[in-house]
């Protein structure tokens, strides 16, 4: 073999090349790790600097061929490494095949890539046994079998071989590779799984207890929900817990756990509780093999599903094994009904039991169903206890609720001092709705001296917690407030939120402002939007500002009755004598429809009074004394209904 064929270059290359690909060579074979191949190169680079046209430098000796033994393997494709436009980069060196029987870097690289893709989880060893079948190549084969391997795992996801070949031939450490934007992509993919890595193996371990396997499968779910949203991410999750799979003897309920946790089963429907495997798990199948028969061995299919949950089978063992915070989980299944049927009085007995042992969740779950009653007889005093206990080992749900029951008490039990007290213990704890309600009785003065400095301290934090209806008092506070120093930008920012956030009283708000500011055009969109927004929740104001709007017409709307009397409508069904009479007399006038008696008589009659607008003598001149009554029946109906 001369100096050309093992620098991997053609006979006569100009020095700066020579060079260079010696320097990107000797990277790769270093004296300490291989002195014998490390000279070889090293001759044939101070040969090559020597060399001219007529020099002769004769192969010493014949390459002997390799013989190998194939294991038997799934049949593919043949992969051919030939052609130089296949890849991006460089192309590969152009490499003579040799005779039939002799082993080439090509073909020792499919014999890798098809055991591989019989066994994955074999990748160490398979490359192994293929770099040893590449000892007595020359430097330059093994060069080309491993750029093609880079190339050949950038196009197909082998992850397991990806890792042990980016292990084996160190490419994080390795510079001036040929390719270069290649060998970093993979780089960082491992990178991403030994990070994930790190992350769940806390969470594996031989012979965990029932208790330890429910509380891991809850951060292996938290962990798996931070990564889905990124498909990369989720690709080397999947491998990272198969390798831990494979790694730890783990029980079937463990391991059936995770499935459903992992969202590698799902159900058609919530009320429909029989689970069945994902694609996504049945591609596991390619990656791992034993780890995928692991855990298909775990599920027990009946057919095409499973059942029951194995969430509530996990909780239900653990429970059974007398683990307080298992009876905890367990009532809160049976309370909501999601992985089992919803059953009250058994989700009472389970929180029963847990808060008879300090589990303090529980506590507060019993007093929330003595509170209202559910799964057991509503008891006030029972409820009181309960959330007691709760709330002074610092359940900031439970100090909310003990605040709302002595404020909201009646007397002689209402207690405003207690309730601040409890909101307070609640909002300093972060408890968003405790927040709100403290900035309301600071704001209205109950069972406090009125301070919109302290109500505004509380709306804010709360609002930043995107509570909508604080977000509004917020706003109000920085637009209207003497207390504090105003700012219209910031009053603006929180109307916006809040009423993105649903609140019809900040999109009145914000509808008003932009009709206020209605020199642009487009403002009096922001307006109608804004506005139909509040009325369609009901804010009074809002209805009649459209209303009249669509009525009489502005500049920039067009007059519209039949709207007007929608809007007019909506109102008086509310409550709204004055809009009741406007409908009335819309009704009879035939504005924004035909004229039809029946509606006007039964809104005069739910609005009492006399009507601004037509007289009830004429009226009933227009009518029979049937139709009278009808509407009069009408509007005894339409006001219980209604309630107005």
């Amino acid at each position: 073999m001369n100096c050309w064929e093992i620098l991997g270059l053609q006979p006569g290359a100009e020095e700066r090349d020579i060079k260079r690909r010696y320097a990107q060579l000797v990277k790769n074979c270093r004296p300490e790790d291989d002195p014998a191949a490390w000279q070889q190169l090293h001759d044939a680079y101070e040969q090559a600097l020597r060399y001219d046209d007529d020099d002769q430098w004769q192969e010493e000796e014949e390459e002997q061929p390799i013989n190998m033994s194939r294991g038997i393997v799934h049949p593919r494709p043949v992969m051919t490494f030939r052609a130089p436009n296949t890849f991006s980069g460089h192309p590969l060196p152009e490499v003579t095949i040799k005779s039939e029987g002799e082993f080439t870097w090509q073909a020792v690289l499919d014999m890798l890539c098809e055991e591989n893709e019989a066994i994955p989880e074999h990748a160490p060893m398979q490359l192994a046994k293929a770099l040893s079948f590449l000892e007595k190549k020359d430097l330059s084969s093994r060069m080309c079998f491993e750029e093609a391997l880079l190339l050949h795992l950038h196009r197909v996801f082998r992850p397991l071989l990806t890792l042990a070949a980016a292990q084996t031939f160190r490419w994080h450490l390795v510079a001036g590779s040929r390719q270069p934007v290649i060998q970093t992509e993979i780089n960082e993919s491992c990178l991403l799984y030994y990070r994930i890595e790190k992350q769940i193996t806390p969470f594996f371990a031989s012979n965990l207890s029932p208790l330890e396997e429910m509380e891991n499968g809850k951060e292996m779910a938290t962990i798996y929900q931070s990564l889905k949203v990124n498909e990369e991410s989720l690709k080397w999750f999947d491998i990272a817990m198969l390798n831990k799979i494979a790694e730890f003897e783990l029980s079937d309920n463990y391991m059936a756990l995770l499935i459903e946790r992992l969202s590698y089963s799902w159900r058609k429907e919530k009320m429909i509780r029989k689970w069945k495997l994902t694609e996504r798990f049945k591609n596991l199948a390619m990656q791992h093999h034993s780890g995928y028969k692991k855990l298909l061995n775990a599920i027990k299919l009946k057919g095409l599903f499973y059942y029951p949950s194995s969430v509530f089978q996990s909780c239900l063992h653990a429970a059974e094994q007398g683990y307080s915070l298992a009876w905890y989980s367990l009532g809160k299944m049976y309370y909501e009904g999601d992985e089992v049927s919803q059953d009250l009085k058994l989700a009472f007995n389970w929180f029963t039991r847990a808060a008879q042992h300090n589990v303090i969740d529980a506590q507060y779950a019993l007093g929330i169903m003595y509170s209202d009653g559910r799964g057991t007889d509503k008891n006030i005093s029972e409820a009181r206890k309960w959330l007691l206990l709760a709330a002074q080992n610092g359940n900031a749900s439970a100090q909310y609720e003990l605040a709302r029951i002595s404020r909201f008490a009646v007397e002689p039990l209402r207690n405003y001092e207690e309730a601040l007290q409890w909101y307070l213990s609640a909002a300093t704890q972060g408890h968003e709705l405790a927040q709100y309600e403290l900035g309301q009785m600071y704001i209205q003065g109950i069972g406090v001296e009125r301070d919109e400095v302290q109500a505004h301290r509380w709306f804010l934090q709360s609002a930043e917690q995107d509570h909508s209806d604080a977000q509004y008092h917020t706003a109000r506070l920085y637009s209207e407030s003497e207390s504090i120093p105003q700012n219209q930008e910031k009053a603006q920012y929180w109307f916006t939120r809040a009423a993105k956030n649903g609140s019809g009283d900040a999109m009145y708000e914000l509808g008003k402002y932009y009709l206020t500011n209605n020199d642009d055009p487009e403002n009096n969109a922001e307006a109608i939007q804004w506005l139909t927004g509040a009325a369609q929740r009901g804010r009074i104001e809002a209805i009649f500002l459209l209303a009249e709007m669509y009525l009489y017409g502005t500049k920039d709307i067009a007059k519209d009755e039949n709207h007007a009397l929608h809007w007019y409508e909506k109102a008086a069904r509310l409550g709204s004598t004055e809009a009741q009479h406007q409908t009335a007399a819309m009704y009879a006038q035939g504005t924004g429809t035909k004229i039809d008696n029946k509606q006007a008589w039964m809104w005069l009659t739910i609005a009492g009074n006399n009507n601004p607008w037509i007289e009830k003598d004429a009226l009933r001149c227009l009518m029979s004394e049937q139709d009278i009554q009808d509407a009069e029946q009408t509007a005894a109906n339409c006001k219980r209904l209604l309630r107005i």
